[in-house]
């Protein structure tokens, strides 16, 4: 119990490295937070501010630190150990809620996917989520980008249990389901920020 401790608490450190308010910082001097609107330090508040390059090393970056604890979880453990739905969250939870930034940081869209990758070829459940993002991006379009967001982990949530019924992994299918509940919530607080924003800003007109 006390090594699957160690690796639960692994992944949640793992995640609360901000390498998007990092890499920026100091590579171009800019601190994304206070640049961007949203405040959000993510991989594509990285590019917009600083630059291609450092928003390629960032979005590597914020996948690795979802895709290694998982990795590195499932050298010891089995694919099926109920550990695993945890362990998929630890990252992602991290990252919304960073304990180095007082419990502050990003809405965990790209180490939500860092963590999927990691389940190759265990599941496939990565491009469910892209799917889902193409869909909404492409053909059924959403916006803006924070809506789209809860609607697609809403819709992978569904698919993984579905998935669940036919493969039986169970563990997986609760821990995909974890992982989207902080980028879920993340995204909710954006749009009830910027719906109140946009209120108060049309009382005072």
């Amino acid at each position: 119990m006390l090594r699957a401790l160690v690796y639960l608490l692994l992944g949640f450190f793992s995640g609360g490295i901000l390498y998007a308010r990092l890499f920026p910082k100091l590579l171009r001097g800019v601190d994304i937070t206070e640049r961007a609107k949203d405040g959000n330090p993510g991989s594509s508040n990285a590019f917009k501010y600083a630059g291609v390059p450092v928003g390629i090393l960032t979005l590597i970056a914020e996948l690795s630190k979802g895709f290694w604890p998982v990795a590195i979880f499932l050298r010891a453990y089995s694919p099926l150990s109920p550990l695993l739905a945890p362990m998929l969250l630890m990252p992602v939870l991290g990252h919304a809620y960073s304990p180095f930034h007082r419990f502050k940081g990003g809405k965990a869209i790209a180490p939500a996917f860092g963590c999927l990758i990691a389940l190759l070829p265990y599941s496939y459940a990565v491009f469910a989520l892209a799917f889902w993002y193409v869909l909404f991006s492409l053909a059924f379009v959403v916006n803006p980008h924070e809506k789209r967001s809860v609607v697609t982990f809403i819709a992978f949530m569904f698919t993984c249990f579905v998935g669940a019924y036919f493969t039986r992994h169970y563990a997986m299918a609760v821990g995909c389901a974890l992982l989207s509940i902080p980028p879920v919530v993340k995204n909710l607080a954006d749009i009830r920020r910027a719906e109140a924003e946009y209120l108060l800003a049309h009382k005072e007109a």
